[in-house]
């Protein structure tokens, strides 16, 4: 009786796993989707870069 109750558990240990490793794949998948295109992170980049380069030249305009 003892073995069929490890079996079980080892079983059920075993799906757990195999439920958890699944959702961490679906999660990291739904993350990676919500991202941003490489093209948009580096225009944004871009022009961040612009905008400090040219805050050293002219004054900047404080937000109304």
């Amino acid at each position: 009786m003892d073995m069929n109750e490890y079996c079980l558990n080892m079983m059920a240990r075993q799906r757990l796993d195999d439920l958890r490793e699944q959702a961490a794949r679906i999660a990291l998948r739904a993350q990676v989707r919500r991202g941003q295109p490489l093209r948009v992170i580096v225009g944004h980049a871009l022009v961040r870069l612009g905008n400090r380069l040219a805050g050293g030249l002219t004054p900047m305009r404080a937000a109304a």
